[in-house]
């Protein structure tokens, strides 16, 4: 059997998911907006919805993913 390239797998983590395991809760490592809006996955708010800034509602910000 001969492979021509090296084959690839889609990760099961999107790039800042990624870069947050890595850096910890260090800033400037490439997980700044993960960590900005990880803030608000666990807050809620009895009296309607919680004041998501819209930055996080984007995917491509939030979770730097190319979708």
């Amino acid at each position: 059997m001969n492979l021509i390239s090296a084959p690839r797998l889609p990760s099961l983590l999107q790039p800042q998911q990624f870069n947050k395991i890595l850096a910890g809760p260090c800033t400037g490592k490439g997980a700044d907006g993960y960590i900005e809006c990880a803030d608000f996955a666990y807050k809620s708010d009895q009296n309607g919805p919680c004041n998501v800034p819209d930055k996080c509602r984007d995917d491509k910000y939030y979770m730097g993913s190319q979708q």
